[in-house]
C-alpha cells in the first residue's frame, strides 16, 4: 500500500496529521529471564535460536518447533502463521513472544522478531491502531519516510512561555520520540510534550466554559421560597437522605443567585439522583419558570415523564413529554403550547434542542446521564431560554481528589447515601460454556427473579473480535426457554416495537429481556434479579457497574454474571476489580487510570475526549498545572502569543467566537 492509498484509508490530508496518529500501545522487547518452567499463560519473550526443524500440521494450521537459549531448551507452537516455516533460518538470533502453556509444557507463540531488527535492538516497538486494510509495517515505514524527511516543518502549540517554563523538547523531536523511541526515557520525553498540551487544552476549555456562562445575563425570577420546599420534601412518600437534603439546598440557593447555576449532580445508581432533580424542578416551578429535563433515550424519558406525573399531581404542574416521533399535527400543537407557557415541565431526549422548538421562559434545565451528551448539546438546552440554570446528573462519581481536574468548570454535588441501603449484587465472572450460567437461569425463572442478558453494540466490534451478536444470543434463550418467554430489545429497533417489549418485560410478560446498551440508564424493573452480560471485556467497568444497578431493585439476592471467554490478563484483571468492588467512586478511579475519560466527560465531543495520551489519574499533578497555567494565559491576553493561543483553542472548542 502506498502513502496516497494509507492517506485516504486514514482520511488524512497532511504530514502533520499522519505524525498526529500516536501510538496506541508499545511492546516492550526485554527478554525474559531464562528458566526450566513458567506459570501458566505467563507471558515470555525468549531470546533464542532454532533447534529443530519445523514441523506443520496442516489439519490445524500449526507450527512445531523447538527454541535454544543458552543451556535451556523449550518446546513451541504457532498457530495461523505458517510464513513462518519458510523464513526462519536456525543459524539466527530471534526474540520468540509468547505464552506459557503448563498444560502442554511449551510456548504458544504469537510473533517471531529478528534481533538486528530494530525494534528488538531498541527494545520497543510501537502498535498503532488503524484499519485493517492498513499494515503496520507499511504504516511504520510511512512514519519514519516522514520523520527522516529534511523539509519536514512542524509548528508549536505551546507558547514558549510554556515549554520553557517545564523544559519541553519541540513538536518535532516529541514525534520523533513517541514514534522511534530509543528507550524508555526518549519515549517518556516524547508523550510528556502531547500529554501537556492535552491537559493545558483541557484546562482551557473549561474556563472558556467557566467564563462563558459567567457573562450571561440573569433574569431573576421571583425568590424560590424555601418553605415550601421545606413541604414538598415533607409531602414525599418516602425519606430522602442526608445527601439529598444537602443537595437539595445547594441547587436552590444557585438558583436564587445572580450567576446562572452550572452544576453537577453526581451519584452512584440507587442514591436517588431523580428525587433531587424533580425538587429542582419544583423549586424552578414556584419561581415562575419553565423547566426542562432531557433524558439520552426516549424509553428513560417516559420513564421520567411518568414518574414526573405521579410525583406533582398534587400540585397542578403541567408536564409534557416531547417525542420527535409524534404525529406533525400532535408534535406542532405541543411545541406552540410550549412557547405560549402552557405546560411547565417539558420532558425529552435530543428533540429538546431542535431549532423548531421554543419555550416561553425556560429557567431550569436538567440533563440526566451529561456524559452521554457532547459539550454544545448541553449548551444548546442551556440556551434555549435567555436565563437558564443548568443542572447535570451523573451515575458515576468521581472521587472528590479528581473532581477539581474533571470538572474545574462546574460546581458538584454528591449523593454518597442509599435512600434504602446499599445494594449488594453479587458479581460473578465466568466463560460462556459454565454450566452455572444455565443453572442460574434456571434459579431465576424458578424464583420469579427477571433476566436481564446484555451483549455490546454492534458498532463496538471494530476489530472483528466480538463472539456474540445480539441476534445469537436471543435465540440461544429461545431455544432455552421457549420463544414467549424472551423479548429482545437493541436501538436499531422502532420505538413503539421497543415500547412493547419493554412494556411486557415491566408487566412480567415475559421472563427474559435479551438486549444492547439501551437498558444501561434508568431502566427501573424491581423483579429483575438476574443479569447476564456477554463479551464483558466490551463495556467500560462504569457502564458495568450501572448495568447491574438494574437489578436487585426491590431488596433481595441478585447476581451479575459476567461472560468471557478470552485469555487476556488485563481484560481478567478489570472484570475481577468488579466482581469485588460494590463502590462507584472506586470503580470510576480504576476505570479512569485503565481506560481514559471518554466514559465520564463524553464521547467523540470536540473540547472533551481528546484525551489520547493524558490521564486524569496517573498525570493528576499536570493537569493541576494546567489549570494554573490556564488561569495565566486568560489573564495576559494582552499577550499576542497567549491570545492567538487561546482563540485558536477556543475556535476548536466551540467551533465559532463566543461572543
Amino acid at each position: 500500500m502506498n502513502y496516497l492509498e494509507i492517506y485516504k484509508e486514514l482520511n488524512i490530508n497532511s504530514e502533520e496529521e499522519l505524525l498526529s496518529i500516536l501510538p496506541r500501545r508499545y511492546e516492550f522487547l526485554t527478554p525474559s529471564a531464562l528458566k526450566s518452567e513458567y506459570n501458566d499463560k505467563e507471558k515470555v519473550i525468549l531470546k533464542g535460536k532454532l533447534a529443530s526443524s519445523i514441523q506443520g500440521i496442516r489439519s490445524v494450521s500449526m507450527l512445531r518447533f523447538s527454541i535454544q537459549c543458552e543451556n535451556y531448551t523449550y518446546k513451541a507452537y504457532i498457530f495461523g502463521q505458517d510464513f513462518y516455516k519458510n523464513i526462519i533460518k536456525r543459524d539466527m538470533q530471534y526474540l520468540f513472544i509468547g505464552r506459557y502453556s503448563l498444560k502442554q509444557k511449551a510456548f504458544s507463540i504469537t510473533s517471531i522478531i529478528r534481533c538486528d531488527n530494530e525494534f528488538a535492538i531498541r527494545g520497543i516497538k510501537p502498535i498503532y491502531s488503524i484499519p485493517k486494510k492498513v499494515k503496520q509495517a507499511d504504516y511504520y515505514k510511512l512514519i519514519k519516510e516522514t520523520l527522516f524527511n529534511p523539509n519536514l516543518e512542524i509548528k508549536e502549540l505551546l507558547p514558549k512561555f510554556i515549554r520553557n517554563k517545564y523544559r519541553l523538547e519541540s513538536r518535532k523531536q516529541a514525534f520523533i520520540d513517541v514514534h522511534l523511541p530509543v528507550n524508555s526515557d526518549s519515549l517518556k520525553a516524547g508523550l510528556r510534550v502531547f500529554k501537556y498540551e492535552e491537559a493545558l487544552k483541557y484546562a482551557l476549555n473549561s474556563l472558556c466554559s467557566k467564563e462563558y456562562v459567567k457573562s450571561l445575563k440573569k433574569v431573576i425570577g421571583e425568590p424560590i421560597n424555601t418553605n415550601l420546599i421545606n413541604s414538598y420534601v415533607k409531602d414525599l412518600p418516602y425519606t430522602l437522605t442526608h445527601d439529598q437534603v444537602v443537595a437539595i439546598r445547594e441547587i436552590v440557593n444557585d438558583m436564587n443567585k445572580e450567576v446562572l447555576m452550572n452544576r453537577l449532580l453526581e451519584g452512584d445508581v440507587g442514591t436517588g439522583k431523580t428525587a433531587v432533580a424533580f425538587a429542582a424542578l419544583y423549586a424552578n416551578y414556584i419561581r415562575n419558570f419553565q423547566g426542562a429535563f432531557m433524558a439520552p433515550t426516549i424509553t428513560l424519558a417516559k420513564q421520567h415523564y411518568e414518574n414526573a406525573c405521579n410525583n406533582f399531581k398534587k400540585y397542578g404542574i403541567k408536564i409534557a413529554l416531547y417525542d420527535s416521533s409524534l404525529p406533525k399535527k400532535e408534535k406542532d400543537k405541543l411545541a406552540l403550547e410550549i412557547s405560549e407557557g402552557k405546560i411547565d415541565i417539558i420532558i425529552g431526549t435530543h428533540s429538546l434542542i431542535t431549532s423548531t422548538l421554543n419555550f416561553y421562559n425556560l429557567g431550569l434545565a436538567i440533563i440526566d446521564e451529561q456524559h452521554r451528551f457532547g459539550v454544545m448539546q448541553r449548551t444548546n438546552l442551556a440556551k434555549k431560554g435567555e436565563s437558564t440554570d443548568l443542572l447535570m446528573m451523573s451515575a458515576t462519581p468521581i472521587p472528590r481528589t479528581l473532581s477539581k481536574i474533571m470538572f474545574n468548570d462546574i460546581e458538584v454535588s454528591t449523593l454518597n447515601e442509599f435512600p434504602s441501603g446499599r445494594r449488594c449484587v453479587k458479581t460473578i465472572v465466568k466463560k460462556s460454556s459454565d454450566e452455572k450460567v444455565r443453572q442460574a437461569v434456571s434459579w431465576a425463572i424458578r424464583n420469579n427473579r427477571q433476566i436481564f442478558v446484555v451483549v455490546p453494540k454492534i458498532e463496538d466490534d471494530l476489530l472483528g473480535k466480538r463472539k456474540y451478536s445480539v441476534k445469537q444470543v436471543y435465540d440461544i434463550y429461545v431455544d432455552m426457554i421457549g420463544e414467549s418467554s424472551v423479548g429482545l430489545l437493541h436501538g436499531k429497533m422502532k420505538e413503539t416495537d421497543k415500547d412493547e417489549i419493554y412494556a411486557k418485560f415491566k408487566k412480567g410478560e415475559i421472563s427474559v429481556l435479551v438486549s444492547t446498551t439501551v437498558i444501561e440508564v434508568g431502566i427501573d424493573v424491581p423483579t429483575a434479579g438476574l443479569m447476564i452480560v456477554y463479551d464483558a471485556n466490551y463495556f467500560g467497568l462504569a457502564t458495568l457497574h450501572q448495568l447491574r444497578g438494574r437489578i436487585g431493585r426491590d431488596g433481595n439476592e441478585a447476581y451479575a454474571i459476567l461472560l468471557y471467554d478470552g485469555d487476556d490478563d488485563n481484560a481478567l484483571e478489570r472484570l475481577n476489580f468488579l466482581k469485588d468492588n460494590q463502590d462507584g467512586s472506586n470503580i470510576a478511579l480504576y476505570d479512569l487510570q485503565n481506560r481514559g475519560a471518554g466514559s465520564y466527560i463524553g464521547e467523540n465531543q470536540t473540547g472533551e475526549s481528546d484525551l489520547k495520551v493524558a490521564n486524569f489519574v496517573s498525570d493528576r499533578q499536570m493537569f493541576l498545572a494546567a489549570i494554573d497555567d490556564a488561569k495565566y494565559i486568560y489573564e495576559h491576553l494582552d499577550n499576542l502569543e497567549f491570545n492567538v493561543y487561546y482563540n485558536k483553542i477556543r475556535k476548536e472548542i466551540y467551533k465559532t467566537e463566543l461572543k
